[in-house]
């Protein structure tokens, strides 16, 4: 029984069909189609889960992706937007200074006039 469990040891554990194997009785046989069995659909349950590991990362690039261009388009929204505004503040101030320029220019240049033609500029 002693070589038996070295003959198993050697044979790393369980019956692959090498020569240990293929010399044994037939009760390791027997024992050798039951292992086979058993590895075979331990075999199975290994590629399924590396089925379901490779399904899992596939998912998580996905999603990478989608974050990186949801990401990316909040970033150029968030730039036009900073772009609009810097235009529209540059429009309002050329727009008092020519109301200024202008309402000193005729002659009304004091500066209630100035203040009133600046306040109504901003207001239209």
């Amino acid at each position: 029984m002693e070589s038996w469990g070295r003959e198993i040891s050697a044979c790393h554990g369980y019956f692959c069909g090498c020569c240990i194997c293929r010399s044994s009785d037939s009760s390791r046989s027997s024992d050798s189609s039951r292992s086979s069995s058993s590895r075979s659909s331990s075999s199975r349950v290994v590629v399924e889960v590396v089925v379901v590991e490779v399904v899992v990362v596939e998912v998580v690039v996905v999603v990478v992706v989608v974050v990186k261009v949801v990401v990316a388009v909040v970033v150029v929204s968030l730039v036009v937007v900073v772009v609009v505004v810097v235009v529209v503040v540059a429009v309002v101030v050329v727009i008092l200074v020519v109301v200024v320029v202008v309402v000193v220019e005729r002659g009304g240049g004091t500066a209630a006039t100035v203040a009133s033609a600046v306040i109504a500029a901003r207001v239209a």
